[in-house]
Protein backbone atom coordinates (compact mmCIF):
# COMPACT_ATOMS: atom_id res chain seq x y z
CA UNK A 1 0.00 0.00 0.00
CA UNK A 2 3.21 2.50 1.15
CA UNK A 3 4.06 2.51 -2.75
CA UNK A 4 0.27 3.58 -4.15
CA UNK A 5 0.77 6.98 -6.08
CA UNK A 6 -2.28 9.55 -4.11
CA UNK A 7 -4.19 8.79 -7.24
CA UNK A 8 -3.97 5.13 -6.75
CA UNK A 9 -5.04 5.44 -3.22
CA UNK A 10 -7.58 7.65 -3.76
CA UNK A 11 -9.24 5.16 -5.97
CA UNK A 12 -8.44 2.21 -4.00
CA UNK A 13 -9.97 4.13 -0.68
CA UNK A 14 -13.29 5.08 -2.46
CA UNK A 15 -13.80 1.25 -3.84
CA UNK A 16 -13.12 0.19 -0.64
CA UNK A 17 -15.45 2.98 1.26
CA UNK A 18 -18.16 2.23 -0.92
CA UNK A 19 -17.90 -1.47 -0.68
CA UNK A 20 -18.17 -1.33 3.19
CA UNK A 21 -20.83 1.37 2.71
CA UNK A 22 -22.91 -1.08 0.71
CA UNK A 23 -22.82 -4.14 3.47
CA UNK A 24 -24.29 -1.82 5.32
CA UNK A 25 -20.82 -1.60 7.98
CA UNK A 26 -21.70 0.52 10.88
CA UNK A 27 -18.64 2.15 12.50
CA UNK A 28 -19.48 2.86 16.20
CA UNK A 29 -17.48 5.89 19.04
CA UNK A 30 -17.99 5.55 22.65
CA UNK A 31 -17.03 8.26 24.35
CA UNK A 32 -17.33 9.93 27.69
CA UNK A 33 -18.63 13.61 27.47
CA UNK A 34 -15.41 15.84 27.48
CA UNK A 35 -13.92 13.62 24.53
CA UNK A 36 -17.12 13.94 22.47
CA UNK A 37 -17.26 18.11 23.48
CA UNK A 38 -13.79 18.08 22.14
CA UNK A 39 -14.47 16.04 18.77
CA UNK A 40 -17.43 18.40 18.36
CA UNK A 41 -15.18 21.65 18.75
CA UNK A 42 -12.95 20.04 16.37
CA UNK A 43 -15.14 19.43 13.62
CA UNK A 44 -16.50 23.36 14.35
CA UNK A 45 -13.29 24.38 13.58
CA UNK A 46 -12.54 22.08 10.95
CA UNK A 47 -15.70 23.18 8.99
CA UNK A 48 -13.89 26.82 9.24
CA UNK A 49 -11.50 25.70 6.90
CA UNK A 50 -11.15 27.78 3.53
CA UNK A 51 -12.51 26.03 0.50
CA UNK A 52 -14.32 23.23 2.92
CA UNK A 53 -17.41 25.24 3.02
CA UNK A 54 -19.87 23.50 -0.04
CA UNK A 55 -17.67 20.18 -0.53
CA UNK A 56 -19.46 16.91 0.42
CA UNK A 57 -16.79 16.61 3.38
CA UNK A 58 -18.39 19.92 4.78
CA UNK A 59 -22.11 18.43 4.43
CA UNK A 60 -21.16 14.76 5.92
CA UNK A 61 -18.97 16.57 8.82
CA UNK A 62 -21.57 19.12 9.31
CA UNK A 63 -24.31 16.09 9.88
CA UNK A 64 -22.39 14.84 12.08
CA UNK A 65 -21.82 18.12 13.80
CA UNK A 66 -25.15 18.70 14.51
CA UNK A 67 -26.05 14.82 15.53
CA UNK A 68 -23.24 15.59 18.22
CA UNK A 69 -24.51 19.01 19.13
CA UNK A 70 -28.23 17.66 19.73
CA UNK A 71 -27.32 14.66 22.25
CA UNK A 72 -24.58 17.46 23.91
CA UNK A 73 -26.91 20.15 24.36
CA UNK A 74 -29.32 18.31 27.05
CA UNK A 75 -28.10 20.99 29.78
CA UNK A 76 -28.07 24.30 29.52
CA UNK A 77 -24.57 25.83 29.32
CA UNK A 78 -23.34 22.90 27.75
CA UNK A 79 -25.86 23.14 24.67
CA UNK A 80 -25.15 27.65 25.01
CA UNK A 81 -21.12 26.38 24.95
CA UNK A 82 -22.07 24.29 21.57
CA UNK A 83 -24.16 27.44 19.88
CA UNK A 84 -21.33 29.84 20.54
CA UNK A 85 -18.60 27.27 18.85
CA UNK A 86 -20.16 28.07 15.41
CA UNK A 87 -19.49 31.92 16.24
CA UNK A 88 -15.53 32.94 15.64
CA UNK A 89 -15.82 35.90 18.33
CA UNK A 90 -16.54 33.18 20.50
CA UNK A 91 -12.87 31.33 19.73
CA UNK A 92 -10.50 30.87 23.18
CA UNK A 93 -6.66 31.87 22.42
CA UNK A 94 -4.48 29.91 24.79
CA UNK A 95 -1.93 32.17 24.93
CA UNK A 96 0.56 29.96 26.70
CA UNK A 97 0.74 27.34 23.56
CA UNK A 98 2.04 30.15 21.51
CA UNK A 99 5.12 30.55 20.53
Amino acid sequence: MQNLTEKELCERYVLELFERGMNDEQFVLILCIDQAMCLFATLQLALRHPGLENSATAAVTRAIASGLEKDLGATPAIAEACRRGWVGKYDVVDHAHQS
